[in-house]
């Protein structure tokens, strides 16, 4: 029974991912992960298709918006058509053409044929320009720092410099169309935020930002007299935070694991009885601000205690299996700790997450259940049991030592 009450709060913490505004870190092996935005200048651009290597992987994007596509790695032909278009044929041309139908005609949205390289399992932002040829930039997925998360700033604009100022501090001076920048910032909640045309000193904020540990914030700009692109042009990566130094310790770490056991009904309690219908009934049932960070500033300081302490021997296996965790207090941070900032559909796994329900469509993971496999024996031939007596001496009475056994408990 403890086997399995142990083996199921570890599995548990895999299950309450959702999936969400945010971009995917990486793609399967064999292809990237790819973020396209319709980027086409002025309010006149429409609607439209993406062809990568004449194989259609966007259909119908709208002007501002952005999708993330998985892409095979490799240097594929990027063709943008007009929403509704067919094929594209070997020279790059979208079909039809105005001849084959004047009345909805699928007509090329800059040059056909353009060249991009894509690497394996990384994360890139294609922005279709509509005047030129599509701007491809690569995006950072490195760990960060402990305390640490990562700003990208992409320039896609074709004609201005910017700048970028986070809390009244420059951190992106002047950097010029089609390039990137990239900085490490400590993480904050709330920062003020502005982007701007290169000027002295930092602009009036233009709203506030939520910079998580662990993160990539990955803004990129258009067309300066055009800001219509906002969500689309925002990403939010789950790249992995540096961890509290390691200095090993079985003890500290079995009571850690106990810790953890209890963590499923701690998020049941707080977030299980939030109903996810409408944004209107998760604004009405979500829990406080205040409980929320408290659940995620409780939680990590348990994630930080096994980080201190986890032993080599199982160190891979408590990553793996408190990633799922990771994720959700970086969720709840990037929200600000309140659900009804998350879409509709998040909530929802999150909610049935906590209380246990088996979510469609997510598979079982080989890793975490490996994962979950290793410590839970771990726990059973290592944290719970007597330590041994300590041999006499010599043939002198000893006094009698006192053996206690320590027995888990687990509320969840």
């Amino acid at each position: 029974m403890k086997r399995v009450a142990l083996g199921t709060a570890l599995a548990m913490l895999l299950s309450f991912v959702p999936a969400l505004f945010v971009g995917s870190a990486q793609a399967v092996v064999g292809s990237s992960t790819v973020h396209v935005i319709n980027g086409q200048p002025g309010p006149a651009g429409g609607a439209i298709d993406v062809y990568f290597s004449g194989i259609k992987l966007v259909e119908d994007l709208g002007l501002g918006q952005g999708v993330d596509v998985t892409v095979p790695a490799d240097t594929p032909l990027v063709t943008a058509c007009s929403a509704n278009s067919t094929s594209v044929d070997g020279a790059g041309v979208c079909h039809p053409t105005a001849l084959e139908n004047p009345l909805n005609p699928a007509l090329n949205v800059g040059p056909g044929n353009s060249p991009i390289t894509i690497g394996d399992e990384g994360n890139y932002t294609l922005v279709i320009t509509g005047v030129a040829a599509p701007l491809n930039f690569t995006n950072d997925l490195g760990q960060t720092g402990l305390n640490e998360a990562r700003f990208t700033f992409h320039n896609a604009s074709l004609a201005l410099a910017f700048d970028v100022c986070i809390n009244g501090v420059k951190v992106v001076t002047a950097l010029a169309p089609g390039l990137t920048a990239t900085v490490s910032i400590t993480a904050v909640q709330g920062a003020t935020y502005a982007v701007f045309p290169a000027a002295a000193g930092c602009a009036t904020p233009q709203g506030n930002v939520n910079f998580v540990a662990g993160t990539n914030f990955v803004q990129t700009v258009v067309i300066a007299s055009n800001p219509f692109c906002t969500t689309g042009c925002v990403q939010v990566l789950f790249v992995g935070e540096g961890t509290v130094p390691n200095n090993p310790s079985t003890v500290t770490f079995c009571n850690t694991v106990l810790s953890l056991a209890g963590i499923g009904g701690e998020l049941k309690a707080l977030v299980g009885e939030v109903d996810p219908t409408s944004h209107a009934t998760i604004l009405a049932t979500q829990p406080s601000i205040e409980d929320m960070s408290t659940f995620v500033n409780n939680t990590q300081v348990i994630l930080n205690a096994g980080d201190a302490s986890v032993p080599p021997e199982i160190a891979d296996a408590w990553e793996h299996a408190t990633a799922g965790l990771r994720a959700l207090l970086q969720t709840f941070r990037l929200a600000g700790f309140q659900l009804s900032n998350l879409p509709q559909e998040a909530v929802q796994e999150i909610v049935e997450g906590a209380n246990g329900f088996v979510i469609p469509g997510v598979p079982i993971d080989d890793d975490v259940l490996g994962a979950t496999t290793a410590i839970t024996a771990f726990f059973i031939s290592v944290c719970n049991t007597s330590p041994p007596a300590p041999p006499a001496p010599g043939p002198q009475p000893q006094p009698a030592v006192q053996v206690v056994t320590v027995q888990p408990r687990f509320t969840g």
